[in-house]
């Protein structure tokens, strides 16, 4: 829970600071636009990341190491690995911060249009 907590107020952070470097004032809006493009940047990341986790790519990935491996001398080659096993990280953690980021741009979309 730390962790997630640390990561979201990184990301609230950059979307200030970001906000002063491209618009040179804070707003808003900007905050609002930063803020989901963080968001939803986060959130797809996560879920190509779970895409490939469930093994959707493995034929893929298999079928290009096959072919760079029989590119090799015989004796060089080795063991194929799925793609599936090679990426193991902790989705839960992405998927939450992208999600919070997003309740907080709903936030600001409704104070702004109240």
């Amino acid at each position: 829970m730390k962790k997630y907590s640390l990561w979201t107020s990184f990301f609230i952070l950059l979307a200030i600071c970001l906000s002063f470097i491209i618009y040179h004032e804070l707003s808003l809006v900007y905050f609002i636009d930063i803020t989901f493009y963080l968001a939803s940047s986060i959130l797809l990341f996560s879920l190509l990341l779970f895409v490939i986790q469930k093994g959707l790519f493995d034929g893929i990935f298999y079928s290009f190491r096959k072919f760079f491996e029989s590119q090799k001398p015989s004796g060089e080659q080795e063991e194929i690995s799925r793609l599936s096993n090679i990426l193991s990280i902790n989705l839960g953690v992405f998927f939450l911060i992208g999600l919070s980021l997003l309740v907080v741009v709903l936030a600001g979309l409704g104070i702004y249009y109240l």
